[in-house]
């Protein structure tokens, strides 16, 4: 969205109350015009407000001319013939002067000027003419207006965009135009507040035309397109003078007009947006008609976050290779059933069996393919007497129980690549304490052999 309209969108999300388009294929654009030969003509315009009951021009616009002197004034839209038919918004100098002027059929000039317009910055403009009053309002706020009387009554007069028309001479704007709209009445200054805050109601009969700007691709190649098309309307604007690639005298990038919020999609979940189900990531939007010329309009850019489930088995030592926040082992043969304690990125398993890992990263969970663990020699020939490792988790020693009738061992610690990292034999203690100063925090193996016979406890060192 424009800067300035940056609103909460919470009590937008209403159920069953937004019209949910699909993902658009369009970018937000506006058209950026590079003051010397870029302008937009709309012709015959002029012939939607001749039987109104009040005239209302709107556009966002962004003024880049630093120094406006006649005759480089910065035209942004407008009809203008200088006799009988005349309603648009200029910048003149000083830079930071916007001026607004309603001419009626008779040739009789209403004008307003106002030092509030801000160079480098987009910002909204209306000009609005109910009948007795001109008005001029900038960002939602009226900032001038003037007493003015007459209609306009010519049905030939162009409406120009990008560029104002005078005598002969165009007032050709440098820098860019968005969402420029024509009313054949006059908005009020509620109906402009939110028009400025969340985008205009297409449905309102009163609004006769409206260039969204949203063509082409930003900034890309689009030299195809000739012509300015309205979303609501249907005179087009003939497109002269522009380059139609890069990033200026083209279509841009731009803010969108609206909320915009953003969401992750997660590994098998459903995102609901106002009622919808949404399974892929893209950009949806949703409209709330306010019945008053304008919408509340919200935009979702809904992006899907994978996470990295690939694990590694290394001696009998699982490995989750995601860096994420959490991790907790399931035991595939009893139903993905959660193994108490077993939350780190590295699980031994003490019997075999099929071993899995949820992993949350990124604020999102996923689950690992299943993967299969032989622990051998335990089962087959267990070391006599063998009874515990305490105490497990352990922090700077560990003991391991043998038990009374225990005679001769050699007890190992293997970390998680199958590297020896401590050694002790044994001959006949029941009880054997083993160091763990020096060591990594982690997942271990004790071993313990004597007579070709092994068992093997895994131990977890804090």
């Amino acid at each position: 969205m424009h800067e300035s309209m940056k609103k909460s969108y919470a009590w937008m999300l209403v159920m069953g109350l937004f019209i949910v388009h699909p993902a658009l294929a369009q970018e937000t654009n506006a058209l950026d015009f590079d003051g010397f030969d870029d302008k937009v003509t709309v012709p015959g315009a002029s012939a939607l407000i001749t039987s109104g009951t009040g005239i209302s021009l709107t556009c966002w616009a962004y003024p880049v001319n630093t120094a406006p002197a006649f005759p480089d004034f910065d035209g942004f839209a407008g009809l203008r013939d200088d006799f009988t038919a005349d309603f648009y918004l200029l910048q003149i100098a000083p830079a930071n002067t916007v001026e607004g002027r309603f001419r009626n059929s008779s040739g009789q000039a209403f004008t307003l000027a106002h030092a509030g317009l801000v160079v480098n910055t987009w910002q909204f403009l209306a000009l609005t003419y109910n009948g007795s009053q001109l008005s001029l309002n900038i960002n939602g706020v009226t900032v001038a207006s003037t007493p003015a009387n007459g209609a306009i009554a010519s049905n030939f007069v162009d409406l120009f965009i990008g560029n104002v028309y005078y005598q002969g001479t165009d007032f050709l704007l440098h820098g860019r135009v968005d969402e420029v709209s024509l009313w054949n009445r006059a908005l009020n200054p509620n109906e402009i507040s939110c028009i400025y805050n969340s985008g205009i109601d297409v449905s309102d009969s009163g609004l006769q035309l409206y260039y969204k700007m949203d063509q082409g691709t930003g900034g890309g190649n689009n030299a195809g397109i000739t012509s300015l098309l309205p979303s609501k309307g249907s005179i087009n604007g003939a497109l002269e003078g522009f380059v139609l690639s890069g990033g200026a005298s083209n279509f841009v990038t731009s803010p969108a007009v609206g909320t915009t919020l953003s969401a992750t999609l997660c590994p098998g979940e459903v995102y609901t947006f106002n009622g919808q189900q949404l399974t892929a990531a893209g950009v949806y939007g949703a409209s709330l008609p306010s019945g008053s010329a304008c919408d509340s309009v919200v935009i979702l850019n809904l992006s899907f976050s994978s996470v990295n489930t690939q694990l590694s088995n290394t001696g009998g030592v699982l490995t989750s290779l995601a860096e994420g926040d959490y991790w907790q082992w399931l035991d595939c043969n009893n139903g993905h059933a959660e193994i108490p304690g077993a939350i780190g990125q590295q699980y031994a398993p003490v019997q075999s069996g099929s071993y899995a890992v949820e992993v949350t990263q990124f604020n999102c969970t996923d689950t690992s393919a299943c993967a299969e663990v032989i622990i051998t020699g335990s089962a087959e020939a267990p070391v006599q007497g063998l009874v515990k490792v305490y105490p497990n988790p352990a922090q700077d020693r560990v003991w391991v129980e043998l038990g009374r009738e225990a005679g001769s061992r050699l007890l190992m610690v293997e970390d998680a690549f199958g590297r020896c990292i401590a050694k002790v034999r044994t001959s006949g203690e029941s009880t054997v304490e083993i160091p763990l100063t020096g060591m990594a925090a982690g997942l271990y193996v004790v071993r313990a052999r004597s007579a070709g016979a092994e068992q093997v406890l895994r131990l977890l060192k804090q």
